[in-house]
């Protein structure tokens, strides 16, 4: 038995909570603490255990590498969605972007599901092929898109979750009696 060599590839980019409504993701719309799982081509992420996990950071980023090359697909679990979680009460932005290198600046790739808490959100399948992904040069232009010029052509940062709605923040101000007193 000959072990096969290969070129290792990446995906990643991020989840974002587009809260001004202009379809894109913007700086500090990043979601922190959402769980992502990768799966390959064909995998139910219902039954099939994720070939990995990330979490995201605190500006909504995550990332897969070291990856053999083939073909994957992202999912957020229906958890995610669920009372005190990172995305209560959140859409996924409507448009299912493609496996077409387009960035957070043009679209995002989560499917658009009545019920993500029940479901989860998952991306199309997406081919990694060794030195043929997005570049900045190529596409490769919305939020931490330069984090991979290091392999750039080797790992995918254009796949991100899009999602609306969600908890409000809520400001708490002391009570101000503004009534005359007698």
């Amino acid at each position: 038995f000959t072990a096969v060599p290969y070129e290792p590839v990446g995906i990643g980019n991020a989840v974002f909570r587009d809260r001004n409504g202009n379809q894109r993701m913007d700086a500090s719309e990043g979601v922190e603490g959402v769980i992502v799982q990768l799966f390959t081509a064909g995998s139910d992420p219902h039954t099939s255990a994720p070939l990995g996990v990330r979490t995201t950071d605190p500006e909504g980023l995550f990332l897969f590498d070291g990856l053999v090359p083939g073909s994957y697909f992202l999912h957020i679990p229906g958890s995610m969605f669920g009372a005190s979680m990172p995305l209560q009460l959140t859409t996924s932005l409507a448009g299912w972007g493609l496996d077409n290198g387009q960035d957070d600046s043009t679209d995002e790739n989560g499917e658009d599901v009545s019920n993500p808490e029940a479901t989860g959100v998952s991306t199309r399948v997406i081919q990694l092929t060794a030195n043929f992904e997005p570049t900045d040069a190529t596409g490769e232009n919305g939020v931490a898109a330069s984090s991979d010029n290091g392999d750039d052509d080797n790992i995918d940062l254009t796949v991100d979750f899009g999602f609306s709605g969600g908890c409000p923040s809520i400001g708490i101000s002391p009570l101000v009696n503004t009534l005359p007193e007698g």
